[in-house]
């Protein structure tokens, strides 16, 4: 019965059940940067080679004297991909 009240209540104000949920987000973030943190590596997985292209391409433009980033010339194979118009890059920077 008092399982079933919790859950009454919890549907009946929404901002309790979303401080739930910011809590249990907030408390999972906490725990995986402590385990990355302590671990001290970085886990490449299938995105790894793309956004480690894209910062090499930001260093290159950089050391060339180029702020903003609008095509991929020297990286992706020379291609010219035009990634940096899809994906923000001003994140990169820091």
């Amino acid at each position: 019965m008092d399982v079933k009240n919790n859950l009454h209540n919890n549907k009946s104000n929404p901002r309790k059940l979303n401080l739930l949920y910011l809590g249990l987000l907030l408390f999972v973030t906490l725990l995986t940067t402590l385990y990355l943190a302590s671990s001290k590596a970085i886990f490449a997985v299938s995105d790894w080679t793309f956004h480690a292209a894209r910062v090499e391409e930001i260093y290159l433009n950089l050391k060339s004297g180029s702020f903003f980033t609008f095509i991929a010339a020297r990286t992706f194979h020379n291609t010219g991909a035009a990634s940096f118009l899809f994906y923000p890059y001003i994140f990169f920077y820091p």
